[in-house]
């Protein structure tokens, strides 16, 4: 059976690209324990390395990735907000600054006790 050029090339073409793309699946494996079967106990298989060699930070009862992303997250906040103050030309870059200024200052805060929410607790 003879075949056209073209579908030859279209073949080879194929072939080509499946050796050199390669599907990323997003899924990181590398915290799966390989020696533990996935019909004996799948949780293990799945996270059995990472359950081996995480540390718990001190101030957390546990870690796990969402929390490590909301970490990142108030990190990158907090680097926004504590940007704003060096934007004094922007009213509501002002307005945030001096918010967070206020809630960082301790003494101030402190002082003030419950009086600034005497009006809203009466």
């Amino acid at each position: 059976m003879r075949r056209p050029l073209g579908a030859l090339a279209f073949a080879a073409a194929l072939a080509a690209c499946a050796t050199i793309v390669r599907p990323v699946s997003g899924i990181d494996v590398a915290g799966g324990d390989a020696s533990v079967r996935p019909q004996d106990d799948l949780y293990r298989r799945v996270n059995g390395t990472w359950l081996k060699t995480v540390q718990i930070p001190a101030d957390k009862s546990y870690i796990g990735s969402w929390e490590e992303i909301a970490d990142a997250i108030q990190l990158q906040l907090r680097a926004i907000v504590e940007g704003a103050a060096g934007r004094r030309d922007d009213a509501d870059a002002r307005r945030i600054a001096d918010l967070y200024a206020s809630f960082m200052d301790e003494a101030a805060v402190e002082r003030a006790g419950a009086a600034p929410l005497a009006r809203e607790l009466a």
